[in-house]
């Protein structure tokens, strides 16, 4: 399980931290399915950050780029003093993983306890080879994927998204579910019941039921029952005993 990266014998383990996303289209609930999921037992999610992965997914390219310049042409990198010289440990795919599991598992949470679940929700992760790429550089994560049966044609306009771009990121992530059954849940904004997000705890491991959802927005709401304010005293989860979810158990 465990990666060597760099030429100082930089180790990880891709498999140590347990890992949750909710990657929405926009406008679909993400942060009312944020706050809910930060209510469960050991879930420590932190909201967007401007599409930080993407970053990782150019330094992996330009690492990848190197990394075929010394297959194609190898005496340009893998000799000493070469222009391109590179250790070829230096240019692994698993090194920038690695870099990318160690930045978010210290920059997400409030708790980096054994047995607690990090992530973050997103709604800029809109095409397959990014999602792919997340699902490479974190092997234990759950994704919960989030979007609208419906695309409304005015409101995502407010959000200097057209429809039409909604859309289309709709269908790419309806797709990717279908290739990743086994690792996310879908999650429509039109189905926030009770009973949907206890399902969503049971598939998460957590046996906690949903009592009422705690929307984050109010025009996220659909059918009830709901509770507008977001008071932290006042937990939407009933769960059995004081469960603590531990790595073994997700």
């Amino acid at each position: 399980q465990t990666e060597r990266g760099g030429t100082c014998g930089f180790r990880c383990n891709l498999h140590e931290h347990q890992w949750l996303f909710i990657i929405s289209s926009g406008r679909s609930g993400s942060t009312t399915t944020l706050s809910m999921l930060n209510r469960l037992p050991s879930v420590q999610l932190d909201g967007e950050h401007n599409g930080i992965v993407n970053n990782f997914f150019s330094l992996s390219d330009a690492i990848a780029y190197t990394r075929n310049l010394g297959i194609e042409q190898p005496q340009h990198v893998h000799n000493r003093g070469a222009s391109w010289f590179h250790t070829p440990i230096s240019v692994a795919p698993t090194e920038v993983y690695c870099l990318m599991q160690h930045w978010f598992f210290l920059h997400t949470g409030a708790s980096c306890a054994p047995g607690t679940i990090h992530g973050f929700k997103e709604i800029r992760y809109t095409t397959k080879r990014t999602l792919d790429f997340m699902a490479a550089a974190f092997p234990t994560a759950k994704f919960v994927i989030n979007v609208r049966r419906k695309v409304p044609e005015v409101e995502y306009q407010e959000m200097y998204r057209s429809a039409d771009f909604t859309k289309n990121v709709t269908g790419t992530l309806l797709e990717w579910v279908k290739e990743h059954e086994d690792r996310s849940f879908l999650l429509y904004l039109e189905e926030f019941t009770t009973k949907r997000f206890t399902q969503l705890a049971d598939w998460l491991g957590i046996p906690c039921t949903a009592q009422f959802v705690q929307h984050a927005h109010k025009h996220d709401s659909q059918e009830g029952p709901f509770k507008l304010d977001n008071d932290p005293k006042t937990n939407p989860w009933v769960c059995q005993g004081n469960y603590t979810t531990s790595p073994a158990e997700i």
